[in-house]
């Protein structure tokens, strides 16, 4: 069975396997202005976020809690070695003072960035590409916004597993509306379109697995989102179970996947039974 939106990161061109399900695409020179704006502002991330800086206050943090454990052990000691004691502490303040200097610096620099004039304007242009592509893809006002999960693989005696050693699937804000007798997903770049009728099922998979990206307005513990149990850790979502959205096309069997929250979403377009994995 083929993931519409699984893509294998071994083939050159990166299609996702659905890629015949693909009935408008973006202009070449709108799709590319888009992929030149989405790489300023990642360069304005990595500037914004140093990776270097996160990773020493982090160290500096971490470092001041092992000295506070061992302040604590000092003084349950019977045998209390002041010097110890005070030697300790004042090296577990200058990691503490250390680590919010660094918090201080890092904001400094984000807000200089997103206050800057070069920034608003790649924000603004970013803006003026998105609408353009919205128009062009022919996307209505009425669209949802739903998340379906994106799986890019390399495959190896015959099993797919994630190109991430950190999480195994991506999650990938799209749009989904109706058109005529058919469903349509899409993002920023393409319009997938799939007839009503070549949906088979739901089929609710109770599995954990682990997500990169958040794209709601609200945390994952907030509004309805708090009812589906998701966990953070070092950035990566956590979800207790997810759907395998089943269809059928030219005799050949698809499926993708979509997080818990987007049950209730899917299904107002989509009308066919749930059902449980084993």
């Amino acid at each position: 069975m083929k993931n519409v939106f699984g893509i294998n990161a071994e083939k050159e061109n990166l299609k996702i396997e659905g890629y015949l399900f693909v009935e408008r695409r973006l202009d070449g020179d709108l799709s590319k202005a888009q992929d030149r704006h989405q790489q300023k502002l990642d360069e304005y991330q990595k500037k914004a976020r140093p990776k270097v800086l996160e990773a020493l206050k982090n160290v500096c943090f971490y470092a001041f809690l092992l000295c506070l454990f061992l302040v604590v052990r000092f003084f349950i000691n019977e045998d209390k070695n002041e010097v110890a004691i005070i030697v300790t502490a004042c090296i577990g303040v200058l990691l503490l003072l250390s680590s919010l200097l660094i918090i201080i610096y890092i904001k400094s620099v984000y807000k200089k960035i997103v206050e800057s004039e070069d920034f608003k304007k790649t924000i603004e242009e970013s803006k003026e590409i998105y609408e353009k592509s919205i128009k062009e893809l022919k996307i209505p006002d009425t669209a949802q916004e739903m998340d379906v999960l994106l799986f890019m693989y390399r495959e190896k005696d015959g099993v797919k597993k994630s190109v991430s050693p950190f999480f195994e699937f991506l999650n990938f804000n799209c749009h989904i509306f109706s058109e005529d007798d058919k469903v349509m997903i899409a993002d920023t770049e393409s319009v997938l379109a799939f007839y009503n009728n070549s949906f088979k099922s739901i089929e609710k998979i109770e599995r954990k697995i682990s997500v990169s990206g958040w794209n709601k307005e609200f945390g994952i513990n907030e509004g309805k989102f708090k009812d589906y149990k998701l966990k953070v850790k070092n950035g990566v979502i956590f979800m207790p179970y997810y759907y395998a959205v089943k269809l059928e096309y030219q005799l050949e069997e698809y499926e993708f996947f979509i997080p818990p929250y987007e049950f209730d979403t899917i299904t107002k377009y989509i009308k066919i039974r749930e059902e449980t994995a084993e």
